[in-house]
């Protein structure tokens, strides 16, 4: 692949600011995903706090009219 090639024998100072780039971008990417998957795990965590929550209030309703 070129961007191997280049990574590992870079001939110029092009390549080698190609190969810089490309690594901020992925570093960018990978950054960007990270902060995704950390509000996706907020985003269980306080739906699994909503279950719980309604799941004791049903259980308290239940006795109340028993």
């Amino acid at each position: 692949m070129l961007i191997d090639e280049l990574a590992t024998t870079p001939n110029s100072l092009t390549e080698l600011i190609i190969v810089n780039v490309l690594n901020n971008v992925i570093v960018q990417q990978l950054t960007a995903f990270s902060r995704v998957l950390i509000s996706l795990k907020a985003l269980l965590a306080l739906t699994i706090e909503t279950a719980a929550i309604v799941n004791h209030f049903s259980k308290t309703k239940e006795h109340r009219y028993e």
